[in-house]
């Protein structure tokens, strides 16, 4: 089953869709740099809820592909950046 996950390697973070599988091989990938939270089991976001790809084009338009600098749960400050699985599995 898929679900969303917040993920958050050095300092650039999205929501990505991924089976719980996945997100382990992400977790291994990227370890130790990685911080990974499910967002459907935390705060009940399910993959339909994402619009990512309204978030993309948005991003585009906006900030022509920029990243976009965020104020993350923790306080720290961190960049928004759009991901998919794929995207991850390439590296970041």
């Amino acid at each position: 089953m898929k679900q969303v996950y917040s993920v958050t390697i050095n300092g650039r973070n999205d929501c990505v869709v991924m089976t719980e599988e996945q997100s382990l091989i992400v977790q291994l990938k990227y370890s130790p740099d990685i911080k990974m939270f499910n967002m459907t089991e935390r705060h009940g976001i399910l993959p339909q809820h994402l619009h990512k790809l309204q978030r993309r084009e948005s991003a585009h338009l906006e900030y022509a592909n920029q990243p976009q600098l965020v104020i993350a749960s923790n306080g720290g400050a961190t960049l928004n950046v759009i991901w998919e699985f794929e995207d991850l599995m390439k590296g970041v």
